[in-house]
């Protein structure tokens, strides 16, 4: 049985643990190495350290255990919602490289990272071009900021509507599809044109066998044209990143006003 001295302290860190790991298990790791999974519970669990001293109230104590787990159910659901949504922005990344990959005739190789699921060679290249620039850019910090300014936002126990999670699941999901189609249309373009051009002048010239160098073609101009878009994916990815990031501040600001 727990002391009623201990329960303003156990509450508030019980319920700020619940929203941080759910949010970071969601989070994709692209972690080499195994273990992720309990690296992410140990950060959770430092977080919920460090904030529950905000959060204590004395009338922690009158909470009934429905009520707490009603509380409990709430923090989940809104940890999951935030998490589900940055691996959203993030699979727009890994959408964009399965796009090229297809279009270019270069997308049977995979790369499978630990805890991760198997993504093409040219989806995590970008997913690294991005968060490598977002990291650069202080992008850590944002997200640091977005999920402090979340508990002040929504205090620990507090009620969402699971209207606005949906909204919120919505509006970033399209932001992944603009993020994957802003990234890919240049490079897609690019890609149809040459094989447009390499059909013409192997109808035009057959002799020349053209169609058995195309892949390597191919190859070679996706590369080119991967290192000169480094500068605008590094920027759209921190576009898409910030709006997203906005996005929830502005829902769940508008969840508690309803």
């Amino acid at each position: 049985m727990i002391s009623a001295p201990v329960l303003p302290l156990l509450i508030p860190f019980l319920l700020i643990l619940t929203r941080l790991g759910s949010t970071l298990l969601l989070l994709p790791s692209f972690s080499l190495v195994t273990g992720s999974i309990r690296i992410k519970l140990l950060l959770a669990a430092m977080g919920a350290f460090l904030l529950t001293p905000l959060h204590i109230r004395g009338d922690w104590s009158t909470v009934s255990s429905s009520n707490l787990l009603f509380m409990v159910e709430s923090e989940l659901l809104l940890g999951f919602a935030c998490g589900l949504a940055g691996r959203l922005i993030i699979s727009g990344l890994l959408m964009a490289g399965q796009l090229i990959g297809q279009v270019s005739g270069i997308s049977l190789s995979e790369l499978r990272v630990a805890d991760e699921e198997a993504a093409t060679v040219h989806g995590r290249l970008l997913v690294l071009i991005g968060l490598s620039s977002f990291l650069i850019l202080g992008g850590h910090r944002q997200v640091v900021q977005a999920l402090l300014d979340s508990f002040q936002t929504i205090a620990p126990g507090a009620i969402l509507p699971m209207d606005s999670l949906v909204t919120l699941l919505q509006d970033v999901s399209g932001l992944a599809f603009h993020l994957a189609v802003r990234i890919s249309a240049p490079i897609l373009v690019a890609m149809l044109i040459a094989l447009l051009a390499v059909g013409m002048l192997n109808r035009t010239l057959p002799q020349l066998n053209i169609m058995a160098i195309g892949h390597n073609l191919n190859a070679l101009l996706l590369l080119v044209l991967l290192m000169l878009s480094v500068g605008s994916i590094a920027w759209v990815f921190q576009d898409q990143m910030t709006m997203a990031l906005d996005q929830m501040q502005q829902v769940l600001r508008g969840a508690i006003a309803t």
